[in-house]
């Protein structure tokens, strides 16, 4: 259905080129499919010999726990850059003539429709959008019209769920990292076997000898 929409002529029927841009925005998502920590697996493994030995198997762990975390940083930027797009386009397209003559946009109030470069502009948007999700708000770049601050509001609330996400899965490969990789703690595991043991005894001391 996304793919659908995002090549439908819709310009040949309706005039409204700015929606058709989001709506192929909206392929961005399919990059998540492309960089599924499976495929990657499929790609270590396939390089992989017959009969690794544990030095190999230890360095392909390492170099999933390292992809994982590498997709986490492209979903933040893959995010980070559809709202900073949709930012852009409803503060230049979807406000009020009223409040474009006032001046009392993202755009206008901050003179982002002069930047000469349009990855001056992006940066910028993507900036601010990230401050949004984040819920930092460093007040540099805020929003002007009533349409901009109700999106605010949304995308602060979105950006709350958004942050728990990422910093839930980062503490979570964090964690593998450690069972795997670290050196294990059996000293519980010990301490079980001799209250087990003196239990057996009796509950007489244990015998060193």
């Amino acid at each position: 259905m996304v793919d659908f929409v995002s090549i439908f002529p819709f310009g040949m029927f309706f005039n409204t080129g700015v929606v058709t841009k989001l709506f192929r925005l909206c392929r961005l998502p399919r990059l998540i499919k492309l960089i599924d920590p499976s495929r990657f697996q499929k790609i270590l493994k396939a390089t992989q010999k017959e009969d690794p030995d544990d030095n190999e198997i230890e360095r392909e762990y390492f170099i999933m726990y390292i992809y994982n975390i590498f997709r986490l940083v492209i979903i933040s930027l893959m995010i980070t850059y559809f709202i900073g797009c949709n930012v852009y386009f409803v503060s230049n397209e979807f406000n009020s003539d009223a409040d474009i003559e006032n001046m009392k946009t993202f755009i206008l109030n901050f003179g982002i429709d002069e930047y000469q470069s349009d990855l001056h502009r992006l940066i910028v948007c993507c900036y601010y959008a990230l401050t949004m999700l984040s819920t930092v708000g460093y007040g540099d770049y805020y929003p002007i019209s009533n349409l901009e601050m109700i999106m605010t509001v949304i995308l602060m609330l979105a950006g709350v769920a958004f942050f728990s996400f990422i910093m839930g899965n980062f503490m979570e490969i964090i964690a593998q990292y450690e069972e795997k990789m670290g050196i294990p703690d059996n000293m519980p595991k010990l301490n079980n076997w001799l209250i087990s043991l003196q239990r057996y005894n009796g509950g007489k001391p244990l015998r060193l000898s």
